[in-house]
C-alpha cells in the first residue's frame, strides 16, 4: 500500500509538471532566435551546411525574423539553388523592408544570373543605406572588376572603381579576402 501511494504521488507530480504553462512569446524567444541565427552563420562558415539550414529553420520557428529567412537563403545559395535563395531573400524583405542585408544578397543573385545592370543598382542602393558594410563593399568591388565589357577604357575605369571600393572596405575593416582581392587588382595594374 505504501508503494501504491508513492506511485500515485509520482504520477500526480508528472501530470502537474506537464500542465505548467509555457512562457509567452517575447524577449526570451527573440533572443534565443538571434542566438540560433548566430550559430547558423558560424555553422555555414564552417561548412556544416545541413546543420546551418536546420538551425536557421529552428530560429525562424522560435521567432520569425528576416535574419533567419536570409540565413536559409544563404544556405540555398551555397547549395547552388539560386531561385530558392532569391525567394527567401525576397521573403526576408517582405517581413522587414528595412532588412537591407537581403537586398545585398539579391544583388549577388542578380549578378550570378547575369543581370548586371540590376545587380549594380542593388549594390549601389544597399551601400547608400548601409555604407559601413565592408563585406558588401568587397562584393561590389569584385562585381565591378569581374563585369568589364571588354573595352580598354571600361576595364581601366571599372578596375579603378573596384580598387576604390576595396580601399573603402579595408578602411572599415581589414580582412584577408579584401587584401587578396586588392592584390588581384594591383596585379592587373602591373604594380
Amino acid at each position: 500500500m505504501k508503494y501504491l501511494v508513492q506511485y500515485s504521488v509520482m504520477i500526480v507530480m508528472l501530470v502537474v509538471s506537464g500542465c505548467a504553462t509555457l512562457p509567452e512569446r517575447g524577449t526570451n524567444e527573440h533572443q534565443h532566435a538571434l542566438n540560433l541565427i548566430d550559430s547558423g552563420v558560424m555553422q555555414l562558415e564552417s561548412g556544416y551546411v545541413e546543420q546551418a539550414y536546420a538551425t536557421f529553420e529552428m530560429a525562424f520557428e522560435q521567432y520569425p525574423l528576416p535574419e533567419a529567412l536570409d540565413g536559409l537563403g544563404c544556405v540555398e545559395l551555397y547549395r547552388g539553388n539560386i531561385r530558392g535563395a532569391k525567394k527567401l531573400f525576397e521573403l526576408a524583405l517582405e517581413y522587414d523592408e528595412s532588412y537591407y542585408t537581403a537586398m545585398s544578397h539579391l544583388a549577388l543573385v542578380a549578378e550570378l544570373e547575369g543581370r548586371v545592370e540590376e545587380a549594380e543598382v542593388l549594390y549601389k542602393e544597399y551601400l547608400l543605406l548601409e555604407p559601413g558594410n565592408f563585406r558588401v563593399r568587397n562584393n561590389y568591388a569584385a562585381f565591378l572588376y569581374d563585369t568589364v565589357n571588354g573595352s580598354v577604357k571600361s576595364h581601366s575605369e571599372r578596375s579603378h572603381r573596384a580598387r576604390q571600393e576595396l580601399l573603402r572596405a579595408n578602411g572599415i575593416h581589414a580582412h584577408e579576402i579584401i587584401t587578396s582581392n586588392f592584390k588581384k587588382i594591383e596585379m592587373s595594374y602591373g604594380r
